[in-house]
């Protein structure tokens, strides 16, 4: 599916606008430097409060600009399991290569509603998702077990921002 670098990357702006030649030319070193894949709209892309408009164009451009060099991933948390989807389905109507969900923030999911959350994102698109089990954002840490169990449904990948990243033994 994925491996290596993947980095996620600032949405540029320019007097409060989007700014377009900066993307570009961030994709552009950012391939020419050997990265595995690019990520845009994630929290370091301030992708939750961009808007529709600002979301499409970010991602239109990056896929146009990286073409197929590497994959885009796209940014497509939300509190809501159908704003979560209803994200994934731009990233996937243009054409990106994968979705990066994290679980429900605020609501402190139980480890059921995680896996629920995840599988109707991952059975209602086509698109590969990265799991992205942030506790320090999102007040509930993915268990191990939910983590295998989401695995199971295939097309999934998992970014883990743990701080007890030992507990994988």
């Amino acid at each position: 599916m994925f491996s290596g670098s993947l980095v996620a990357l600032v949405t540029p702006l320019k007097d409060n606008n989007l700014d377009i030649p900066a993307l570009g030319k961030l994709i552009d070193w950012q391939v020419d430097s050997g990265t595995d894949g690019i990520v845009v709209c994630g929290s370091t892309g301030e992708g939750l409060l961009l808007t529709d408009e600002e979301r499409t164009k970010v991602i239109s451009v990056a896929i146009e600009v990286a073409n197929k060099r590497v994959p885009i991933i796209v940014g497509c948390s939300a509190c809501a399991t159908t704003e979560a989807l209803r994200l994934v389905h731009i990233a996937e109507d243009l054409r990106a290569d994968g979705a990066l969900v994290v679980a429900p923030y605020y609501l402190k999911p139980t480890q059921a509603g995680i896996i629920e959350h995840f599988s109707c994102v991952r059975k209602n698109s086509n698109l590969p998702v990265i799991m992205y089990n942030n506790p320090g954002r999102c007040a509930v840490n993915m268990s191990i077990d939910t983590i295998v169990n989401l695995a199971k449904l295939g097309g999934m990948a998992l970014k883990d921002s743990d701080p007890n990243l030992a507990r994988v033994t």
